[in-house]
């Protein structure tokens, strides 16, 4: 009796694993047919079956199942048919799982080489979907699949600089600038060429109140770029936001040494000769900075306006001056009246390089309107006024 119940019990076993074997093979079989024919209801029947076959615990546990799972979903997400597409929305999270499963549980490594193709091909189908995503401003959903990328590629020990670079871009956008901090970190690291990181980086830092780090990133970045404008920028107003003016001098002084033809630069010198007061030095920055570059339209716009406030200066100084200083008063007045030429070109070239820049037209108004000249504080007027 005891014989004949064993001879029942192996029988059920044997009969439950062929019917586990079944369902994976059924579902290779229906793979096969949706790929030869296109049709999606095959695409159904295979997910179906392959899903059954995990109910089971011991084809759970066979490679071949997570393998042929992996390949199943592979192709709903490939598919170019809307109605394949749709039998799940999260097929390609389905099918690298899968294919990692399948792997774990590979230990003679049979499928290793067909899903290691795959596997790559999923990092870029992650980041084509983190594009699409953010193309669309769905920037949480962006930031999980270039994170995705950054995984996938973990997995053959390399590093996906522009799925880094994305990810820490849409943690920007998401005002996550603890993750962005950690993922510009990590392009630093790995020697990413792009000087535009430690400017990133930096403003994350600031942005979470760490003015200390935001600063030790840029001053990274000016020792691994030294000539780059904007970090050079970034250093001098750091020094001008902390009342340090002597470095920010000393800063672009010697930036200046190596990149002496560089229009921005002499602005910079400019503006910062301008803060101090140093009348003299900001024109003379201004002027080569438009020696080197006409067309720059901050130095045209601060040079006239440099030239505007010393002319009221001297209106004011004017003003001083009681019914007997006469001569003193016509001096102040001819030197006002000499600053306000001397400003009027400038500004009108800022205004020609940007018609549309409203601090260039008020400048221009109150110019206008001191001068005398009606027509031109008429037609700026009309154009503030509109």
């Amino acid at each position: 009796m005891k014989q004949y119940l064993y001879l029942i019990l192996g029988l059920m076993l044997l009969s439950t694993a062929m019917a586990q074997k079944s369902k994976v093979l059924s579902a290779y079989n229906y793979e096969r047919s949706y790929l030869q024919s296109e049709d999606c209801s095959e695409l159904v029947k295979a997910v179906d079956a392959i899903e059954m076959a995990l109910t089971h615990e011991k084809s759970a546990e066979w490679a071949k199942t997570w393998f042929y799972r992996g390949n199943i979903y592979f192709n709903v997400y490939i598919s170019k048919n809307d109605v394949c597409r749709r039998i799940s929305e999260s097929a390609l999270d389905i099918s690298y799982n899968s294919y990692m499963k399948a792997i774990k549980f590979d230990e003679k490594k049979q499928f290793v080489k067909e899903i290691e193709p795959k596997i790559s091909v999923i990092a870029n189908l992650y980041l084509q979907k983190g594009a699409n995503n953010f193309n669309i401003k769905k920037y949480e959903e962006a930031l999980v699949d270039f994170e995705k990328a950054v995984e996938v590629a973990q997995y053959f020990q390399k590093v996906d600089t522009t799925a880094l670079y994305n990810a820490a871009l849409v943690s920007e956008k998401l005002n996550n600038f603890s993750k962005a901090s950690h993922y510009y970190e990590g392009l630093i690291d790995i020697g990413y060429d792009d000087p535009r990181i430690f400017h990133f980086l930096a403003e994350a830092y600031y942005q979470l109140g760490d003015s200390a780090k935001g600063f030790q990133s840029i001053k990274a970045g000016r020792i691994a770029h030294p000539e780059n404008q904007d970090l050079i920028i970034d250093e001098l107003n750091y020094y001008l936001i902390n009342g340090q003016t002597d470095l920010a001098l000393k800063n672009i002084d010697k930036a200046i040494e190596s990149m002496a033809d560089n229009s921005e630069l002499f602005f910079a010198k400019g503006t910062l000769l301008d803060k101090v007061n140093d009348y003299s030095g900001a024109e003379a920055a201004y002027l080569k900075s438009l020696e080197l570059n006409p067309e720059n339209f901050n130095s045209n716009y601060n040079l006239g306006a440099l030239y505007f406030n010393k002319g009221v200066e001297f209106v004011e100084k004017a003003n001083t001056y009681g019914a007997h200083e006469n001569a003193a008063f016509k001096a102040a007045e001819a030197s006002a009246e000499d600053f306000f030429s001397k400003a009027l070109p400038y500004l009108e070239k800022a205004n020609n390089l940007d018609p549309h820049d409203r601090a260039t037209m008020i400048s221009l108004k109150n110019l206008y309107s001191r001068t005398g000249d009606e027509a031109g504080y008429k037609r700026i007027s009309e154009v503030l006024d509109n």
